[in-house]
C-alpha cells in the first residue's frame, strides 16, 4: 500500500498539469496547435524536432520558402501579430492550415530567421 502511495505521488510530480499531452475537453483545433507550436518556439525546436512538438504534416515546409512557394502570399492575422516574418531570408518555414468555417484560410507557423532562434507567426493566405 506505502509504495502505491509513493509511485501515486511521483506520477503527479512527473506530470505536468499545465502541459497535458491529450486535448483538453472543449479546447479548439486551433488552441490545441496553437499550443503545441508555442512549445516547439519556446523550445526552440529545429524544424525536425518542430515537427515532433507538433505531430502532424504542414500545409507548407521549405527550407527554401521563396523560391519552391513563389506564388504564396500572406497578410498578418492582426489579431494576433502586426507584421509577418521576412520569409525571403529565413533558414526554414514551416506552417499549417487553422480549421475555419470563414472563407478565407486562417495559418499558424514558424519561421526560422536568418540569425536566432524560431519565431511563430499567424497569416492569412491571400488570392
Amino acid at each position: 500500500m506505502g509504495l502505491l502511495i509513493v509511485a501515486s505521488l511521483l506520477l503527479t510530480v512527473a506530470c505536468d498539469p499545465v502541459e497535458p499531452t491529450l486535448r483538453q475537453p472543449g479546447q479548439t483545433d486551433d488552441a490545441y496547435l496553437t499550443r503545441k507550436i508555442e512549445r516547439a518556439v519556446e523550445a526552440k525546436a529545429t524544424p525536425l524536432d518542430a515537427l515532433d512538438f507538433v505531430g502532424r504534416e504542414p500545409a507548407a515546409d521549405s527550407a527554401n520558402f521563396a523560391t519552391e512557394y513563389p506564388d504564396t502570399t500572406f497578410t498578418p492575422d492582426t489579431q494576433f501579430n502586426d507584421a509577418l516574418p521576412d520569409f525571403a531570408t529565413a533558414r526554414h518555414v514551416m506552417y499549417w492550415e487553422l480549421p475555419s468555417t470563414r472563407w478565407q484560410r486562417f495559418i499558424i507557423g514558424m519561421v526560422w530567421p536568418a540569425t536566432g532562434d524560431p519565431v511563430m507567426f499567424r497569416g492569412i493566405v491571400t488570392p
